[in-house]
């Protein structure tokens, strides 16, 4: 069968505009708000089942009633939460294809940000140029200088559409990857690298 341009493009917009994830089931943990709600009703949209696991029950109920999916209150700190959680997707949809650990604790607290010493600190004033700054400037300030994109910043979205790739059946033959979502900031902000070392 041969087709031509307009039959190309027409199977091409059909294949983009699929739902990926049709009839898969999908735990979110961490999925009532933020990078997990988003990707929640992202795999919703592409016909996936969620169940998504948090501690915040009023945010979790609205979303689940909002977008069709199930709601469990889970601290994904414990075990046996993130078990029974995989638990309720099975025995409400007979299986489950999507894990998405999405929310959850540091494993080694010098690494966070909150417990950067007074050195780091003026030196993070420094680079950004200010005494105080919000996260709002930061998010700027990351978006005009510290990304290869310039002039934007990262959305949820981004990191939700990484996700739903990763979820899908297109990346099939990917694994043992450290997919990156960054808008390159990694690469660019070498300088930064103080932020990860042991103190």
């Amino acid at each position: 069968m041969e087709l031509n341009g307009d039959g190309m493009h027409n199977m091409n917009a059909q294949m983009l505009y699929a739902k990926r994830l049709l009839g898969k089931v999908a735990v979110v943990t961490g999925g009532a708000r933020g990078i997990g709600a988003a990707t929640a009703k992202l795999f919703v949209e592409n016909g996936a089942h969620v169940v998504f696991a948090d501690i915040l029950d009023d945010l979790g109920a609205t979303l689940a009633d909002s977008i069709g999916g199930r709601h469990i209150h889970r601290d994904v700190a414990k075990e046996s939460d993130v078990e029974s959680a995989v638990e309720l997707a099975v025995t409400w949809k007979g299986h489950l294809d999507i894990m998405f650990n999405n929310a959850g604790i540091s494993g080694h607290e010098s690494r966070s940000i909150t417990n950067l010493n007074r050195d780091h600190m003026k030196a993070l004033r420094r680079f950004l140029g200010k005494r105080d700054v919000s996260t709002e400037e930061v998010s700027r300030i990351v978006g005009e200088s510290a990304s290869l994109l310039r002039g934007r910043s990262g959305r949820l979205e981004d990191v939700a559409q990484a996700v739903l790739f990763l979820a899908s059946d297109e990346a099939g033959f990917i694994t043992a990857h450290n997919l990156v979502v960054d808008g390159g900031y990694t690469s660019a902000a070498t300088h930064m690298s103080f932020i990860y070392q042991g103190q």
